[in-house]
């Protein structure tokens, strides 16, 4: 036997099993979203605005960060905005991980315009065909106005 994960065991004769497993053990990415804002109770968009997690969202993440705990050594990074700072810190502090950083490049996309709108206002207003181009993801690399394209957030994150 080579290894043994989750009671199964790997031997010589699980050699491409083992490579595809190694691989994907040591790039092992999990992202978790920010716990409810009062913005997402309500509907409205929230990239840049730094709101914090409402009683519900700090409920939500304090029920799911036990599942998290095979990965408490890990590397802890998040947004520099307060939902995801404070979503992280309780995770962190569940896990006893002290390791949790921010990195600017995470920040949500500009939403522009669009942002403080809900659904509904946002196809009422003067740049509704904006707003279902920018939320359509074939429609290309369609900015919000006054915001990020799709393409600038991916090379920023990078």
């Amino acid at each position: 036997m080579l290894f043994q994960y989750l009671g199964h065991s790997f031997g010589a004769a699980d050699t491409t099993i083992y490579a595809n497993f190694y691989v994907f053990y040591m790039t092992t990415l999990v992202l978790m979203r920010h716990g409810e804002t009062e913005w997402n109770r309500m509907g409205r968009q929230s990239s840049r605005t730094d709101i914090s997690i409402n009683e519900r969202g700090a409920a939500e993440v304090r029920a799911v960060a036990p599942a998290l705990e095979s990965f408490a050594s890990a590397f802890f990074v998040s947004s520099p905005l307060n939902r995801a700072k404070e979503t992280a810190a309780i995770v962190a502090a569940i896990l006893g991980v002290e390791n949790a950083q921010t990195w600017e490049s995470l920040r949500e996309i500009d939403a522009g315009v669009f942002e403080g709108e809900t659904h509904t206002s946002a196809l009422q207003g003067p740049y509704a065909q904006d707003y279902l181009n920018w939320r359509d993801p074939s429609s290309g690399n369609v900015g919000a106005p006054l915001g990020e394209t799709w393409s600038a957030v991916d090379e920023r994150a990078r």
